[in-house]
């Protein structure tokens, strides 16, 4: 198997083939993502530590970018999904899917929509469960062979009938106070190991091994107070055979016959209540037979990593909800966890207005009164009528002057490289200077206002960017300059 697969190239992968897949996909990020990646969610309940996008908070996690489903030849780009970490296999989890329109600060990529539903298998279908699959699994003895081994009532003796029925009585009263033990240690397990949260596999095999014993171990009572009415059966025959064969020339037992009667008579009346009292746990029976068969069909491989793959989108944002439920009884596991994932390719080309600030001096050129001395004032006022016109002159200079100069521009940026500012951490709560900075090549055209004329001038140079905002370092050229008159 390749080290970098997808699900797409492996469309029926087993859970464990699945698990093994995603764990080597990097970790979604916030603004750069590669494909494909996983989200993963921790689902214990204290911070676990992550990789270099910083810790993993319980039940939570921060928002992705995803790159833009595209399908370039047999490897699809857009590929996500969400690994559950430190989770449980008695709970199912499903994600639900709602795309938006991008609110984000991020080009929308124009592409193919694809609204596949991400799914989770149902829970596998159950194997037979009754007595003697837990019975013979434990290597105990059968009901019958229980039965069979008891000892023959000798029908000629009342005394050892009598004696067969006290221990008949005392026996299911024992046997019904052992079951009523039993389905408490089962509750016991049921609240120490039915968890949702889970440290390692070894921890989910021992609680699964718990949650057997204690079944196995309520079944068994079951089977041995079932016993008890095939002995009351015996008890009747060895009673009947006595009043047949060693009553009538026996008269003087008549009256312990009688009481044997009445003793076995009593004694059937306690074993019918305690069976109506056991006739009220079967709502106890139930869950037990329910968690019998889920545990039984459990596959290790998702005892506590579970995949949620993610359905494709492109240029949407796509509100991610994980919702978990108990396996058997289905009630929430505890509130759903929610994520925004924005299905956004990160901008390479950009297309901005902006100021050139050039240290080309600025110089404007201009018709100026020229110098016009006392003197010069002086002898024109002297000139005879009729002389050529006399007075100040006329002189080309400077109307402004400055070392450095301010224009208005428009720049197209290649973004050669996107990578982390410095200073931003993934997952935190905001970024007011920024997340995603860059570096690339730029070039642009300004309208100069000191040329005097519409005339175009240039920029070339190199960029850094964070987020929208770009500082460009590089050269002006193209500036002239025309006689403004």
């Amino acid at each position: 198997m390749a080290q970098d697969v997808g699900t797409v190239r492996y469309p029926n992968p087993t859970p464990q083939e699945l698990r093994g897949i995603v764990e080597r996909w990097p970790e979604c990020d916030e603004y750069l993502s590669k494909s494909p990646c996983k989200v993963t969610i921790n689902m214990s309940n204290v911070p676990e530590p992550g990789d270099s996008h910083g810790p993993l908070m319980p039940h939570a996690h921060w928002d992705v970018q995803v790159p833009p489903f595209i399908t370039l030849k047999a490897t699809p780009r857009g590929e996500a999904a969400i690994l559950l970490k430190n989770s449980s296999p008695f709970m199912a989890c499903t994600v639900a899917a709602t795309p938006t329109a991008p609110t984000r600060d991020l080009s929308t990529n124009v592409g193919s929509l694809l609204t596949a539903v991400g799914t989770i298998g149902a829970v596998p279908a159950a194997v037979p469960f009754g007595p003697e699959a837990l019975v013979q699994s434990d290597s105990a003895l059968t009901l019958q062979e229980r039965v069979a081994a008891l000892p023959p009532l000798p029908a000629s003796d009342i005394e050892a009938i009598q004696q067969s029925i006290d221990r008949l009585g005392q026996s299911a009263n024992t046997d019904y106070d052992a079951i009523q033990d039993a389905y408490r240690s089962f509750r016991t397990a049921v609240r120490k190991d039915w968890k949702f949260t889970f440290s390692s596999d070894v921890a989910v095999a021992n609680a699964i091994d718990d949650l057997k014993n204690t079944i196995r171990a309520v079944q068994r009572r079951l089977d041995v107070f079932a016993g008890v009415g095939l002995q009351l059966d015996q008890i009747d025959a060895a009673l009947a055979q006595f009043q047949k064969d060693t009553l009538p020339s026996r008269p003087d037992l008549a009256q312990k016959f009688r009481d044997a009667q009445n003793h076995l008579i009593a004694t059937k009346a306690r074993i019918a209540l305690l069976k109506d009292h056991l006739s009220d746990t079967s709502d106890k029976r139930k869950l037990m037979v329910q968690i019998w068969d889920f545990l039984s069909n459990l596959d290790p491989a998702t005892f506590t990593e579970q995949v949620l793959p993610m359905a494709y989108f492109s240029g949407k944002q796509v509100t991610e909800t994980i919702s978990c439920k108990d396996a058997i009884t289905k009630d929430p596991a505890f509130d759903n966890i929610v994520f925004t994932a924005y299905y956004e390719a990160v901008p390479h080309l950009d297309l901005s207005v902006g100021a050139i600030a050039s240290l080309l001096g600025g110089r404007q050129l201009a018709t100026t009164t020229g110098p016009f001395t006392p003197g010069q004032a002086a002898s024109c006022a002297g000139a005879a009528a009729g002389s050529p016109p006399c007075g100040p002159t006329s002189v080309l200079g400077y109307k402004g002057r400055s070392s450095y100069q301010f224009m208005p521009g428009v720049f197209v940026e290649w973004r050669m490289a996107n990578f982390h500012c410095p200073w931003a951490k993934n997952g935190a709560p905001w970024h007011p200077a920024g997340y995603v900075c860059s570096v690339g090549l730029a070039g642009g055209v300004a309208i100069n206002p000191n040329n005097g004329g519409p005339a175009a001038e240039f920029f070339e140079g190199l960029s850094f960017g964070i987020q929208r905002f770009a500082i460009m370092v590089g050269v002006h050229n193209g500036r002239y300059q025309d006689y403004g008159g």
